[in-house]
C-alpha cells in the first residue's frame, strides 16, 4: 500500500491551513478596518476571543471545582456499596439494602 511522503502530509496538514488561516485573518481585519458610522470595530480583538475562547474555557472547566466532583461522587458510591458491620468488626460488601446508611 503506497503512502504519501511525509513533507507531503506536513504541507497538507499543517503549513497549508496556517496559510490559509493567516490570508484570511488579514482579509478580515482589512474589511473591518473601514469605519462604518464613525466607528472602527476591533477586529482583531474578536477573532482572538473567538480563536482562544473555547481553550480558556477548557482550562477553566478542568482546573474549575467541577474537576472535584467525580472525587467525591466516588466516596460517595464507596459508602454505599461497603458498610461497617458492628457484630464483625470488619467491613462487608453490602447486598442490596441490608445496610443501613
Amino acid at each position: 500500500m503506497p503512502r504519501a511522503p511525509w513533507k507531503s502530509i506536513v504541507v497538507g496538514e499543517i503549513i497549508g491551513p496556517i496559510c490559509l488561516a493567516i490570508v484570511f485573518v488579514v482579509c478580515y481585519l482589512f474589511v473591518k478596518s473601514f469605519a462604518v458610522g464613525g466607528v472602527v470595530e476591533p477586529g482583531l480583538l474578536r477573532i482572538a476571543i473567538i480563536a482562544l475562547g473555547p481553550i480558556v474555557w477548557n482550562m477553566a472547566m478542568v482546573t474549575s471545582p467541577l474537576h472535584l466532583l467525580p472525587l467525591i461522587l466516588a466516596q460517595l458510591v464507596h459508602q454505599h456499596l461497603w458498610c461497617y458491620h458492628g457484630s464483625h468488626g470488619s467491613l462487608l460488601r453490602c447486598h442490596r439494602y441490608d445496610c443501613i446508611l
